[in-house]
């Protein structure tokens, strides 16, 4: 039997059980077999129990007595009592139960195997039929070449400091030095929402690596009597008390079915990578005490609370690791989000859980320990997470950033990996790197460039941009004889209505003012639909004299800027049209006009602004921002002139040859203004056009 056959029957089956209590009881049932394949018991006894409408006295007279009780903690007590794995409280099966009971108790060596070969069976099984909408938790489980990648860059070098240490004070003094040893058996790793233990596992496999690493080390000096003691310590972990190692690793879920699975799994994992042969060849008594110590250890490390209830007394953790939940400040009951708001300096406004995981990993860390989580990639680039970024740029060692993308199959959007140390390093350059997907990222085929964290503090936001040297050319120049754009113009946003509202309407009486929506601001044209509202339902009183004049219209929705000009101040306007108003005499209005619809500034916008959105917006504080050259009367001219045409062009309807030609000067003369040169004007203009 393969996973597809075993799969398709439970498939079959498990929709006509009750949901999670069942479904534990067939996932349950699947780690009974393998402790009693481990115990040298016979299945032939636990097939008749099930088979046999009196089984309980039946099995009582069989040599093996095995029939699972409700509670696998209870199995398990049982099993370290050295009592039989029988009780009064075993379950009474409803007719489903016992259908699948039977199937998997006969095919007991196939459902062995198949968790022996798949190590991620079990998170399969949880993902499949317990927790069927992860996205409803925002849950989404980690593959596991991301676990092991940021298990890698946190724990091997931490470790491997730890090490260091004991190995050079070997080499010098010839001695072992306990304290030195205590630092390393005392570090402690926390997954703070560790799902099914993807990361506990990748965890200990870093450990044991490093341990493995170490024993060889230390073999060197094993004339030493101490060095002796310490390997034979280091062996009895490695080979004969593996659950020992999960004394380092700890992890914490919110949701108890989801903890369930996740304490299966890592007791599955634990007696996998215990020698069988050691199992084997112990007596059964050893055995039985091997499995309860390896479930007391997960019991005791892997446990339910909530990470960021505040709590008295912060355990600080040398390692926090982890992929943590993706759920907006929106989705949040108002109850729990005011304690948020309370409790975390960066619940702002518009948060994620992600964010305060990151700020509450921060402050359950020693000094100098290490971090690494995947996120959304909304991190980098988004204006909510600001103060997280601030954060960080200005309170740790940032060792990497990779975007990556096509991280989950079910949901669209991309991911950052973030790993930093706990220490400050204003000064610091750290890799950020980009892949298009993860196979590209298993093979570091992506682009990468070096980032200062003081260089990412002068940037708006502190966004994390991937300032490549022609960006950071680009960005030293934009801001050279520039005034702010919001030092020249007022700005407002139009009627906060919708354009499918009531007061929208094709008469145009003589009361009726022209409206516009987002929809009919183009590039240098302004695409009039006809609609109309009355002067009596313009519900900004206070913006009529600014609908009535000059202006530009820049549409709200969209990845990039379009301006387009109402010269004679005719149109009223729709909220999702922002109206720019010069108060700066000394800027001519279609100056203004030209400048903010010229490459430079599409590509300026594009690296600093631009946000990730299913309905990007412009927003108006980021319109404010835009650096506009003081140009004299005379430079102004030009570009006036230049505009005057586009727009003449623009209102015969067809994009013509001229038209792009005018464009082209504009977008030339622009640069020259601002300086740019022509190698970074190509290269703006490559990006713009892969855009």
């Amino acid at each position: 039997m393969n996973n597809k056959d075993f799969f398709a029957f439970l498939e079959g089956h498990l929709n006509k059980m009750k949901p999670n209590k069942s479904l534990f009881y067939v996932l349950e049932l699947l780690i009974v077999l393998k402790i009693c394949r481990i115990l040298g018991c016979n299945f032939d006894n636990l097939r008749m129990a099930h088979n046999t409408v009196h089984f309980k006295e039946e099995l009582l007279k069989s040599k093996n007595k095995i029939i699972y009780p409700r509670s696998l903690n209870k199995f398990i007590s049982r099993i370290n009592k050295g009592e039989n794995l029988i009780g009064n409280d075993f379950w009474l099966l409803d007719q489903i139960e016992k259908e699948i009971s039977n199937f998997l108790i006969k095919n007991s060596e196939s459902c062995v195997s198949i968790m022996d070969r798949d190590k991620d069976f079990i998170k399969n099984f949880h993902t499949k039929f317990i927790l069927k909408q992860p996205k409803d938790k925002g849950a989404f489980y980690t593959p596991r070449i991301i676990a092991k990648y940021i298990c890698k860059a946190t724990i091997n070098p931490y470790f491997d400091k730890a090490i260091g240490n004991i190995l050079k004070h070997i080499e010098k003094k010839k001695e072992v030095d306990s304290k030195l040893n205590e630092n390393l058996f005392s570090i402690k790793i926390l997954d703070p929402a560790c799902g099914v233990g993807i990361f506990l596992e990748e965890a200990f496999t870093c450990i044991c690596n490093k341990y493995s690493f170490l024993l060889n080390e230390l073999k060197h000096y094993d004339n030493l009597e101490d060095v002796k003691v310490l390997i034979n310590t280091i062996e009895s972990v490695l080979y004969e008390k593996t659950y020992e190692i999960f004394n380092h690793i700890f992890g914490i879920e919110i949701d108890n079915l989801t903890l369930k699975t996740c304490k299966i799994s890592i007791l599955v994992f634990l007696l996998n990578n215990t020698s069988e042969d050691y199992i084997i060849s112990n007596s059964e008594d050893y055995k039985r005490r091997y499995i309860a110590k390896c479930w007391q250890t997960i019991s005791k490390n892997i446990y339910n609370d909530d990470f960021l209830k505040p709590k008295d007394d912060i355990e600080a953790f040398d390692i926090i690791i982890g992929n943590p939940p993706y759920i907006s400040s929106k989705d949040i009951s108002r109850d729990y989000k005011k304690g948020l708001k309370c409790d975390y300096n960066t619940a702002i406004k518009q948060f994620d859980l992600y964010s305060l995981f990151i700020e509450q990993a921060y402050n359950c860390m020693k000094l100098n320990g290490l971090f690494g989580f995947i996120i959304p990639d909304s991190f980098i680039g988004r204006n909510h997470f600001a103060p997280i970024r601030r954060f960080l740029l200005e309170n740790t060692k940032i060792i990497g950033i990779d975007h990556v993308s096509g991280v989950f199959d079910d949901i669209n959007v991309s991911n950052s990996i973030i790993l930093f140390e706990k220490t400050k390093s204003l000064m610091n350059q750290f890799p950020f790197s980009k892949y298009q997907d993860l196979n590209s990222f298993s093979h570091k085929k992506g682009a990468r460039v070096f980032i200062s964290q003081e260089y990412l503090l002068k940037i708006p936001k502190y966004r994390i941009i991937f300032a490549e040297p022609e960006i950071k050319n680009f960005l030293s120049k934009i801001n050279e004889n520039t005034i702010a754009l919001s030092e020249i113009i007022e700005i407002h946003r139009g009627e906060e209505i919708g354009k499918g509202s009531d007061y929208i309407t094709k008469d145009s009486n003589t009361d009726h003012k022209k409206i516009l929506s987002g929809a009919n601001v183009k590039r240098f044209f302004i695409d009039f639909k006809n609609t109309y509202i009355s002067q009596k339902n313009i519900r900004k009183e206070n913006n009529l004299p600014l609908y009535f004049s000059p202006k530009i219209v820049i549409r709200q929705l969209g990845e990039e800027i379009h301006a387009a000009i109402d010269d004679i101040g005719e149109y009223v306007t729709l909220q999702t049209v922002y109206n720019l108003i010069i108060i700066d005499i000394t800027y001519d209005i279609h100056y203004i006009l030209g400048i903010l619809n010229s490459k430079l500034i599409q590509f300026l916008y594009m690296i600093l602004f631009r946000e990730k959105h299913l309905f990007p917006r412009i927003l108006l504080s980021n319109i404010k921002k835009i650096p506009i050259f003081k140009a004299s009367s005379d430079q102004q001219k030009k570009i006036v002139d230049i505009v005057k045409s586009i727009i003449s062009e623009r209102s015969k309807g067809a994009l013509t040859k001229n038209l792009e030609n005018l464009e082209g000067k504009l977008n030339n003369l622009v640069f020259q203004y601002y300086d740019i040169d022509e190698e970074i004007v190509a290269y703006i203009k490559s990006k713009i056009k892969k855009k």
